[in-house]
């Protein structure tokens, strides 16, 4: 919470302006969007509206005495110190739009967007905040970005062989990317989820146990 003389001297006049102004208090407290007046040099919070109030939790008087840090997270970036850089920006006559992680009154966070702009109020310079209640749309965000990320990982662990492979039409090795010759069984599982087991064909098994007695035995048992 900020205190300062000057502070206090603008708080009185800006609520002076507002309340005078039925018509400024009918549309200010009228709004769909949570409005916070600002400071233009300090970030002290001047004003607020109903729907800022019911926002945070906190009444009108509450809201008006209370500071930035009670409204935020306070996890860096979301404090003082970095939303009163946003709120110099914006004195400067640079209009800032920004997510803001903040906190309700009774401690729970959510997600706002924040967009600020110096305004005229009176015959006086401020920073007029608007605030937007976007923890839902965070929350869809987040699942969405956890989805993409999951299925990327899911792509990374697919692997494919595609164009032409390079094979010796003799002893059957492949040429991998770096010029070396590979089995075939090597270079395969290497470049894709294919796996072997190693067995022998018919006309394998007749070349290698031909001539073995147990063999022909076998073949004559299963004729």
């Amino acid at each position: 919470m900020i205190n300062s003389k000057s502070g206090a001297c603008d708080h009185m006049s800006l609520k002076k302006n507002v309340e005078s102004n039925d018509r400024f208090q009918a549309i200010f407290h009228g709004l769909n969007d949570a409005i916070l007046i600002h400071e233009k040099e300090t970030g002290q919070i001047l004003e607020a509206n109903q729907k800022a109030g019911e926002m945070f939790g906190y009444s009108l008087e509450e809201t008006g005495l209370i500071g930035i840090n009670a409204l935020s997270s306070g996890k860096p970036p979301y404090n003082e110190k970095h939303a009163v850089a946003f709120i110099k920006k914006a004195s400067a006559g640079e209009a800032q739009i920004f997510e803001w992680q903040a906190r309700h009154k009774t401690g729970q966070l959510f997600w706002v967007e924040v967009n600020l702009k110096r305004a005229t109020i009176g015959a006086e310079d401020h920073i007029l905040a608007t605030l937007r209640d976007i923890t839902e749309r965070k929350a869809t965000e987040e699942k969405r970005e956890a989805f993409i990320t999951e299925l990327q990982e899911a792509l990374d662990n697919i692997k494919t062989l595609k164009g032409l492979l390079p094979i010796c039409s003799y002893c059957k090795k492949i040429r991998n990317d770096q010029g070396y010759w590979d089995n075939l069984e090597i270079y395969i599982e290497a470049h894709s989820e294919a796996q072997f087991s190693h067995g022998l064909c018919p006309d394998c098994l007749d070349k290698v146990y031909g001539d073995e007695e147990w063999y022909i035995k076998s073949r004559k048992e299963r004729i």
